[in-house]
C-alpha cells in the first residue's frame, strides 16, 4: 500500500532530476562554445597601424639665426726708415681695435636624409643647405700717437650660406620623434678690414680674405608625423667655425710712401632656430594589435 503523496514525490523527484540534467548539459554545452566564440572575437578586433620611421625624405624648412663673431686686428711696422705710424701710434690702434660683433639673419633652404627605425629608436643621416646672409660688424675709433688725429677702423665677416652633414639618433612615441643631432657644418667667410687716420700724410689701407671654412654643429628637435607620407619638425642648431685671416697694409695719399703692414682674423659662431616639413617615401606603417 502506497503512503499518501507517494507518486506526488515520484514525479516531482523524476522533473527535479531531468531539470539537473539539462541544466547540467546547457553549461558544459556553453563551456565547450566558449573558445571558439573568445577566438572569433579575437579575430574581429582590428590592428593598430603603428607609424615607423625608416626611410627616405625630402623637404624644406625656414627660421632665423644670430652670429656672433670675434675681431683682432694688428697693425706693424713697415719698411725701416717709412713707417707710416709710430710705435706708439701702433700701440694706440692695436688696442682699440678687436672686439666682437652680432647679427641676426634669416635662413631657409632644404634637406634630404633616411632614417632607419629598431625597436624606439631611430638612426638617421640628414644633409641641409640653407640661404643664410649675416654681416656681424664692427667699427673702432681712436686717436693715433699725438692724440688728436684720428682713426677709424672697421672689421667685418659676411657668409650668404650655410650647409651640413648631420648623424641623427632619437627616441620614436608612434608618430612623435625627439632626436639629437651633430656633425660637419660648412660656410664661405668673407672677412674685410678698413682702416684710415686723418694724420697729414693720410693712411688709408685694408685687408680681405674669402674662405669656405669647415666647423662643426650639434642640435636636437622634434618631428611629428602628420599624415604616413608627410611631418612636421622644430630644430635647434649651433654651428661653429674657427677664425679666417686676412694680410693687407696702410699706405700714405698725401705725403710720401709710407706705409705699414695690416692684419687681421674673424671667427663665426652661430644659434639656428628654425621649422620645417618632410615627404617621405616608401615609408612603412606596421600594424599591431
Amino acid at each position: 500500500m502506497k503512503a499518501p503523496g507517494e507518486d506526488g514525490m515520484r514525479i516531482s523527484g523524476f522533473f527535479f532530476g531531468a531539470a539537473i540534467a539539462l541544466s547540467a548539459g546547457v553549461v558544459s554545452a556553453s563551456a565547450a562554445d566558449l573558445p571558439a566564440r573568445m577566438s572569433t572575437k579575437a579575430l574581429m578586433v582590428a590592428p593598430v597601424a603603428a607609424y615607423n620611421w625608416t626611410g627616405c625624405y625630402v623637404g624644406g624648412n625656414a627660421g632665423g639665426g644670430t652670429s656672433h663673431s670675434n675681431f683682432t686686428t694688428l697693425v706693424t711696422p713697415g719698411p725701416p726708415g717709412a713707417n707710416h705710424l709710430g710705435a706708439d701710434s701702433r700701440d694706440n690702434v692695436n688696442a682699440a681695435a678687436p672686439g666682437s660683433a652680432d647679427n641676426a639673419a634669416f635662413i631657409g633652404g632644404g634637406q634630404v636624409g633616411c632614417n632607419w627605425q629598431t625597436g624606439s629608436i631611430v638612426f638617421g643621416l640628414e644633409g641641409d643647405f640653407d640661404y643664410f646672409r649675416t654681416n656681424p660688424s664692427l667699427t673702432r675709433n681712436g686717436v693715433v700717437s699725438d692724440n688728436v688725429s684720428p682713426f677709424t677702423i672697421t672689421n667685418s665677416v659676411k657668409t650668404s650660406w650655410l650647409a651640413t652633414v648631420r648623424p641623427r639618433v632619437g627616441l620614436a612615441f608612434d608618430r612623435s620623434l625627439l632626436y639629437l643631432t651633430g656633425g660637419l657644418a660648412i660656410t664661405n667667410l668673407r672677412y674685410t678690414q678698413s682702416f684710415e687716420d686723418l694724420l697729414a700724410s693720410h693712411g688709408i689701407g685694408g685687408s680681405s680674405a674669402s674662405k669656405t671654412q669647415l666647423g662643426w654643429t650639434v642640435g636636437g628637435g622634434w618631428e611629428y608625423a602628420l599624415t604616413n607620407s608627410w611631418s612636421v619638425k622644430g630644430e635647434y642648431l649651433y654651428a661653429q667655425f674657427s677664425s679666417v685671416g686676412a694680410v693687407g697694409s696702410i699706405a700714405t695719399v698725401n705725403i710720401g710712401p709710407f706705409s705699414n703692414g695690416l692684419q687681421g682674423t674673424a671667427d663665426l659662431k652661430t644659434h639656428i632656430v628654425r621649422i620645417g616639413a618632410n615627404y617621405h617615401f616608401n615609408n612603412p606603417v606596421v600594424a599591431r594589435y
